[in-house]
């Protein structure tokens, strides 16, 4: 699901209520689960953060998201 568009403390309660629901289903997921620990590149994560991007999670989930996009993607940053 996109998430890109809502803040940093919804994001997390959303991801914690994903990540319950899946384990309530027998479904593995890693706990806590992390879109940077799952999608991201930790030497590309660190250029980022060389290359002025905040280093904050809503940042490098956005900056992950749009690297791995498809398509143009509309990007909201709440910050």
């Amino acid at each position: 699901a996109y998430m890109g568009s809502f803040v940093a403390s919804y994001r997390e309660r959303a991801l914690k209520q994903w990540s319950e629901s899946l384990r309530s289903s027998n479904i593995t997921c890693s706990d806590p689960f992390a879109l940077s620990e799952t999608l991201g590149n930790a030497v590309k994560t660190r250029q980022w953060v060389i290359d002025k991007l905040p280093n904050d999670q809503v940042s490098v989930e956005n900056a992950i998201m749009l690297e791995r996009s498809s398509s143009w993607p509309l990007m909201i940053d709440p910050q």
